[in-house]
């Protein structure tokens, strides 16, 4: 064998080996980076049905289902809900260590109004409701609707009346989570039996003709709706010291009373002038010892009298009249001075009472019938009090009244 050969050879091989090494080497590092893919060019579709898809979870598997190449790639945040009334927003983000990068915003929606229809079940209303009150109603009889009185509005409205049914209808407002309109049915308006309004029937002061009647039965029952407009009085009979008086209210037609009540009148004091303690009634201010005080003053009488008139007494009936009224003043002064004396009623005044005084009107006389007058008084004992918040606090009205006759 050729020695020398072998060893050129071997010399060539070792001389081409790291040449082709380096070649290799030299190949690995001219290879570019690849690109990762942003999220924008594989998401087209933006938008999700708030209707269908509402919270963080599912918007996000409603981005992957239809981007099947992103699905395990891509996380989400800043998540915020749809209502009604705004749109709701997510912001998918690529994950670290994938071929994706880069954020998509994401539009959620609104949600579809409901109908006030499917809410509002219950859609009458009483008969007296008003356009004021009719969206207070509604919401009282469906108070688990979750309808708000800022939901709605009045559209239009009809009121009810007697024996006629109105209507409203109810639309929801601008910015409501609800849409629609509902129409309300407000029942017919039923007349209202006097019977069942007028349970006080006994008037127990003096009255003296038809209008006064009907505003102390007003007075007695709370029913201040009670006016010649609705009702009339009829058979009035004026009470007497011997009978008493009566009337019948009876409703007018065409309004919302219906039938008719007997009144009765109590007969009148047999005294001319008396303190009835019921009608008294005390102040907050005062102390309850004044209806004790009064109570005292009830038995004080002047009788009615008829009295016949001297031909001078009636061409001068005024000045009689004047006298007849000093008269009576007197007596009465007179009974208030002596009662004080009774029962250490003057311990109590000088505790509680400035002074006492009478006060009396006299009316002008009235022509009953030919040669006979009606002098008619009305007189008032005062009571100036001690206490300092006020000075007249309680007091009682009462008349007499005199016939003369020539």
């Amino acid at each position: 064998m050729n020695f020398k050969k072998i060893l050129s050879s071997i010399s060539l091989l070792a001389v081409a080996v790291p040449s082709a090494l380096s070649v290799v080497a030299c190949g690995a590092k001219e290879d570019k980076a690849i690109p990762k893919i942003e999220l924008d060019t594989v998401i087209k579709d933006k938008e999700v049905d708030g209707n269908i898809v509402n919270d963080a979870d599912k918007v996000l598997q409603e981005i992957e289902a239809k981007n099947a190449e992103v699905k395990g790639a891509v996380t989400i945040k800043d998540f915020k809900a749809a209502t009604q009334l705004q749109v709701g927003s997510a912001v998918i983000v690529a994950k670290p260590d994938t071929k994706f990068t880069g954020e998509v915003s994401i539009t959620i929606k609104t949600l579809a109004k409901t109908q006030l229809s499917d809410v509002l079940k219950n859609k009458e209303v009483d008969g007296d409701t008003t356009e004021a009150t009719v969206v207070d109603q509604v919401l009282k009889n469906n108070s688990d609707s979750n309808v708000q009185k800022t939901d709605l509005q009045v559209v239009e409205f009809k009121p009810a009346g007697l024996g006629v049914q109105g209507s409203a209808v109810l639309g929801a407002t601008k910015n409501s989570k609800f849409t629609g309109q509902v129409v309300i049915e407000i029942t017919a308006q039923e007349k209202i039996s006097l019977e069942s309004v007028l349970t006080n029937r006994k008037v127990t002061i003096e009255i003296t003709n038809p209008d006064d009647l009907l505003v102390e039965v007003a007075k007695l029952n709370n029913r201040f709706d009670l006016t010649k407009d609705v009702v009339d009085v009829k058979n009035f009979v004026v009470s007497s010291e011997q009978e008493e008086g009566s009337a019948v209210i009876v409703a007018k037609p065409e309004n919302k009373f219906v039938g008719q009540v007997e009144i009765t009148i109590e007969k009148k004091d047999q005294y001319g002038i008396g303190i009835t303690v019921k009608r008294i009634k005390e102040s907050p201010t005062m102390p309850s010892g004044w209806m004790n005080f009064f109570k005292y003053y009830q038995d004080q009488f002047i009788e009615s009298k008829t009295v016949i008139l001297s031909k001078e007494q009636e061409n001068n009936i005024d000045k009689y009249a004047e006298e007849i009224t000093n008269q009576v003043l007197g007596q009465a002064m007179k009974f208030v001075q002596e009662k004080e004396k009774y029962w250490g009623l003057e311990e109590f005044r000088d505790q509680y009472v400035d002074r006492i005084e009478l006060e009396f009107n006299k009316e002008d006389p009235i022509l009953l019938k030919k040669e006979e007058y009606k002098i008619s008084f009305q007189s008032k004992i005062v009571i100036y009090s001690k206490v300092p918040t006020g000075t007249i606090w309680l007091h009682n009205f009462y008349n007499l009244s005199y016939i003369v006759q020539n």
